[in-house]
């Protein structure tokens, strides 16, 4: 008798638990839709009266197209809940660091284990066009994907579809004949690097245009809406508050070297690096800033307890995912480190790390090898990919294996970088509290310069940082893009590092 009083009031307590949750679930929803202006608002209504066909929601970076589709869903699904209807929510995104604002947004409930309501994939992984290796060199190349089905899906949520090129647009909408496809997108952001864009197709959808600016206010806000029309580089330091107390600021430095020098100070001083980003446009310009970044940091040590890195490529860890591409993650020991050829000529050590994800909040081990010898691999892949392909050609297998296995392993262990200086086409998407955009790196481009500036300034909350551009600067540029493809055309990398 008393065990069954015992188990009564466990039962009971867990049914109050469930009911408080679904309280507090509910309540919080009712905040979300009361924070919604009114082209927001208008936009739910119109997404939530669908059952079927296409709906672009468009607007300028900001102004909060992601924030109303997560409200979007979690109103879907709580309709849902009340007519016990099936189906699941599916969100496609172009890249997987895209995917990271949902995934941090997300009640996990919703988005793990077998009960999951929503899943999220990129759109190449949706389409059967993720990553296919070449079967002889073992180079990762993109074949053309097509729509199959989206059984057991009742929506579609695509994200960032500028980035999305026409045909697989193309794919994604056959979808539409049977559940609604809702597409988030603003035409003036970057365009898809591979492939011809899809904007014609988006142009042509019903939808809702959001205006009213969310993320950034002051002089940030005033200077995306001016790049959003024409090219434009800030030539004084501002700084504004809004009515939240809020400040928003744009700081010009005089040089690059200025700029970077405030920008590692930054860094140091900071409780949470990783919302501090360096942006350009070119890899190189990258790559130079992340070390001087790891110097500051961490001195002269490869790897540091306590160090945090960008995971660059999915890892599996005991048969679980320990993360994806884009995901920070927190050195917590290093267990050891064994030298290893990896290739021939081509000995390093490899690291074996105990690291703890922070966007997922899981722990596991990696392995990986030092910045400086991933940045090697390269142009060792490069040399090892046309080898694989001379020796299949003249039937040296034993040979060819032996290259093939080399190019497995480099592309295993150069899996981690820098969470503090990326590309702008990998930023977008993000929304980063101070951003230090590379003015001068953008300004020696010979197209794009617009958009490039635009995505670049937009991803800002808080900060902007960006570096002075003169006439003579303008001048200088050109030369510098002769020098540019001269190098490109010659293979010759020497010279286009001292270019960064």
């Amino acid at each position: 008798m008393k065990f069954f009083c015992m188990t009564k009031s466990i039962l009971a307590k867990k049914s109050t638990s469930s009911k408080t949750k679904k309280q507090q679930a509910a309540t919080e929803q009712e905040n979300n839709l009361n924070s919604l202006n009114s082209q927001q608002r208008k936009a739910v209504n119109d997404m939530l009266k669908m059952k079927k066909g296409q709906y672009y929601l468009s607007g300028a970076a900001g102004t909060g197209k992601s924030y109303t589709a997560y409200v979007t869903m979690l109103e879907l699904l709580r309709k849902k809940r009340q007519k016990r209807s099936k189906g699941k929510i599916l969100i496609l995104c172009p890249t997987h660091i895209a995917k990271l604002q949902f995934t941090s947004r997300l009640p996990r409930r919703l988005i793990e284990g077998n009960n999951a309501r929503i899943d999220l994939s990129t759109v190449a992984a949706f389409l059967g066009s993720s990553p296919q290796t070449d079967k002889i060199t073992g180079q990762d190349h993109f074949s053309r994907g097509e729509f199959r089905n989206a059984d057991g899906y009742c929506t579609i949520f695509v994200d960032e579809s500028s980035m999305i090129g026409n045909h697989e647009l193309s794919e994604i909408s056959k979808a539409s004949k049977e559940i609604p496809i809702f597409y988030l997108g603003d035409l003036n952001q970057l365009k898809p690097v591979m492939s011809k864009s899809g904007e014609n197709l988006l142009e042509e959808m019903q939808g809702t245009r959001l205006t009213t600016q969310m993320r950034s206010g002051g002089p940030v806000l005033e200077l995306c809406q001016k790049l959003r029309k024409k090219l434009i580089y800030p030539e004084q330091s501002q700084s504004e508050k809004d009515a939240f107390g809020n400040t928003a600021s744009i700081h010009v430095f005089e040089s690059r070297s200025d700029m970077i020098e405030d920008f590692l100070k930054q860094l140091k001083k900071s409780q949470e690096p990783w919302n501090i980003a360096y942006l350009a446009y070119t890899n190189l310009a990258v790559e130079h800033v992340k070390k001087l970044a790891h110097e500051t940091l961490y001195s002269n040590e490869i790897f540091a307890i306590g160090e945090y890195v960008r995971l660059g490529r999915p890892w599996v860890f005991k048969g679980k995912d320990l993360g994806h591409r884009g995901n920070i993650l927190q050195i917590k020991k290093i267990i050891g480190k064994e030298t290893k050829e990896l290739a021939r000529d081509f000995i390093c050590p490899v690291y074996r790390l105990s690291v703890k994800n922070i966007d997922l909040g899981i722990e596991g081990e990696i392995e990986c090898v030092s910045p400086d010898d991933q940045t090697q691999f390269v142009d060792l892949l490069d040399k090892l990919y046309k080898e694989c392909r001379k020796l299949f050609t003249e039937k040296r297998m034993d040979d060819y294996e032996l290259a093939r296995a080399e190019v497995d392993r480099l592309k295993d262990l150069g899996n981690l970088k820098s969470p503090y200086a990326q590309t702008i086409h990998s930023a977008q998407g993000r929304t980063i509290p101070c951003v230090y955009i590379d003015t001068f790196n953008i300004a020696e481009q010979g197209s794009g310069r617009r958009r490039l500036m635009y995505v670049g300034c937009s991803r800002t909350q808080y900060d902007l940082n960006t570096i002075k551009i003169t006439d003579e600067d303008k001048k200088e540029m050109k030369q510098r893009r002769l020098k540019h493809r001269k190098a490109h055309s010659e293979n010759n990398l020497t010279t286009l590092r001292e270019l960064w």
